[in-house]
């Protein structure tokens, strides 16, 4: 049973996993959602249990960067890895980026619709009819 709510995105991230063989790989994926000191992201390939991994999400600048270990991975169409982020203040910013990608996602909801909004107007927007829906994360 999962602790926290997670909440789905469609946003770009970037990761680097220390191989011993081979340093440094770098990956570029798709987040698929976030909870509470953690993420989740596709794979095309598998990622090892116990692996040490840096995160950034490059949605904004400064760019969201993390360190954190695979705790999880298991097939589905592709890959689904789980980290767990080891730093407990990552969760307020990670939060934020949270937010801002269901922004972007509105943004990209209401193209779909016809309406090209800004960023300021999509906040505004969705600030209005989803933030006192957005639920609070639990365990604080």
């Amino acid at each position: 049973m999962r602790m926290y709510i997670r909440h789905p995105f469609d946003v770009t991230m970037q990761y680097m996993i220390e191989d011993s063989i081979s340093d440094q790989y770098e990956h570029v994926r798709t987040l698929k959602d976030v909870c509470e000191g953690g993420l989740c992201f596709h794979s095309p390939a598998p990622v090892k249990v116990g692996a040490r991994i840096h995160i950034e999400i490059p949605f904004r600048e400064p760019a969201f960067e993390a360190e954190g270990v695979v705790t999880w991975c298991k097939k589905s169409n592709d890959y689904e890895v789980g980290v767990h982020f080891e730093d407990e203040n990552t969760d307020y910013q990670l939060r934020m980026i949270e937010q801002a990608c269901h922004i972007k996602h509105y943004m990209r909801q209401e193209a779909k619709n016809g309406r090209q909004l800004s960023t300021n107007q999509a906040a505004e927007e969705w600030i209005t009819k989803y933030a006192a829906e957005f639920p609070t994360m639990t365990g604080k």
